[in-house]
């Protein structure tokens, strides 16, 4: 094969075809760059949900009835048992090493301050002592949630950064009352900044004792174990 003369062929070919050699290049350049893109924002996505995974503890499990995303037959989770608090004492039980084994339950509500500010379709979740070590979180100031608390279904919260902002601009929330169902709740205790999981903001929150929360919307609920 002479390859000197394929390659005058194909040359003189490429000149005789300028504008659609001159097409072709682009197309290969644009799927290229398009192929590259795609890729990087595949990565930078991964990359996301690595660290929003992250702020839920890279050392805590997490037990419930129902899936965390939802996918086929509803039905089949509602039929599972509910988690109870002996659920809880029963874990704690069998996992002796585990530095923390808390329940969690959660419910939308409005929250009020004395002001008149008010935050719809805020996380009301009823924990108890050792949650943030489960949550992967931090107080920024005041304290958190005791045995002390729980046991005696005292009124008090602590509130995530959102919460705070909103409700108490400029002002240092603790020791100061939010309503919660019309009750208030006296705040203790503020939480770092957590950011978004899933789309959804983790810092529009407000903690308070689980028997607590069981006062205010019911004790007929499954709760989550971590």
């Amino acid at each position: 094969v002479d390859v000197a003369e394929n390659l005058r062929i194909a040359l003189s070919s490429l000149r005789s075809n300028r504008m659609r050699t001159v097409l072709t290049t682009v197309g290969i350049g644009i799927g290229v760059a398009t192929l590259l893109a795609i890729v990087g924002i595949i990565q930078g996505l991964n990359a996301s949900f690595e660290t929003q995974l992250a702020t839920l503890g890279t050392k805590s499990v997490h037990v419930s009835k129902y899936p965390w995303i939802m996918m086929g037959d509803w039905w089949k989770y509602r039929n599972r048992q509910d988690l109870t608090l002996e659920h809880v004492e029963k874990v704690r039980e069998l996992v002796p090493l585990a530095t923390a084994v808390v329940p969690a339950v959660n419910q939308r509500a409005e929250v009020t301050a004395d002001g008149g500010q008010a935050l719809s379709s805020v996380t009301i979740t009823g924990t108890a002592d050792g949650y943030l070590e489960v949550a992967g979180n931090s107080l920024v100031d005041g304290r958190f949630l005791t045995m002390a608390d729980d046991s005696t279904a005292q009124r008090v919260a602590v509130i995530g950064d959102d919460v705070a902002k909103g409700l108490f601009p400029g002002i240092n929330p603790i020791g100061r009352v939010v309503r919660i169902n019309g009750l208030s709740h006296r705040v203790v205790g503020t939480l770092e900044r957590q950011g978004k999981l899933l789309d959804q903001s983790r810092d529009l929150v407000v903690l308070i004792p689980y028997r607590t929360f069981r006062g205010l919307f019911g004790q007929r609920r499954s709760l989550s174990i971590g």
